[in-house]
C-alpha cells in the first residue's frame, strides 16, 4: 500500500483512511508512516473505524446483523467523506465497504471508483473476499499472471513497482 500512496497526486488526492475495529497493527503502521512521509500527506490525513463483520465461531444470526451493521456503517460513512476512489486491500471490511459504495453507484448515481489489491499470497486462486468483491469492483488488481488468466477482468501489472 506505501508502494501506491507514493505514486498518487499529492495535490488531487487527500487521503481518508478506513480501518477494522479490530487491533489492525499494520494499518496502524501505515498511518504512522503516512504522517512522517509528507507534510502534505500529515497535514490532510484522517482516519476512520468500521465495524469488522467477521469472527471466528460466532451464531450464524449474530454474523449476518454484523454484516449489516458493517454495511450500513459503510454507507454513513462513504456519504460522509464523498470519496472518488476506494482502494482496499484484504478481508474485514473490504467486502461491505465495497458494496456499500457499489450500491451508492447504483442507486445514488454516485461514482466512486473501486480497486481491490488482492494479496501476494493468492499464487493460483482468488481469496474469498476476492471472490466476493470481483463482481462490483472496477478493478482488481492480482499479484500473479495465473490468478489473471484464470479470472476475467482483473489485472496484473507484474511488481507493485510498476503499477
Amino acid at each position: 500500500m506505501r508502494e501506491i500512496l507514493n505514486g498518487l497526486n499529492k495535490v488531487k488526492y487527500e487521503l481518508v483512511f478506513i480501518q477494522g475495529s479490530d487491533k489492525d497493527v499494520a494499518t496502524d503502521k501505515l498511518l504512522d508512516e503516512v504522517s512522517h512521509m509528507d507534510k502534505e500527506y500529515s497535514d490532510a490525513t484522517e482516519a476512520h473505524k468500521l465495524p469488522v463483520p467477521k469472527s471466528k465461531r460466532e451464531h450464524c444470526i449474530t454474523a449476518i446483523i454484523k454484516v449489516i451493521y458493517a454495511l450500513l456503517r459503510s454507507v454513513w460513512l462513504l456519504i460522509q467523506i464523498e470519496p472518488d476512489l476506494v482502494i482496499t486491500n484484504g478481508p474485514g471490511i473490504a467486502v461491505p465497504l465495497c458494496y456499500a459504495a457499489a450500491g451508492m453507484n447504483a442507486i445514488l448515481a454516485t461514482n466512486i471508483k473501486l480497486i481491490y489489491i488482492e494479496s501476494i499470497c493468492r499464487v493460483e486462486d482468488l481469496s474469498f473476499t476476492g471472490k466476493l468483491v470481483h463482481p462490483v469492483v472496477h478493478t482488481l488488481v492480482v499479484m500473479w499472471p495465473q490468478v489473471a488468466r484464470k479470472w476475467p477482468r482483473t489485472k496484473y501489472f507484474g511488481t507493485l513497482e510498476r503499477f
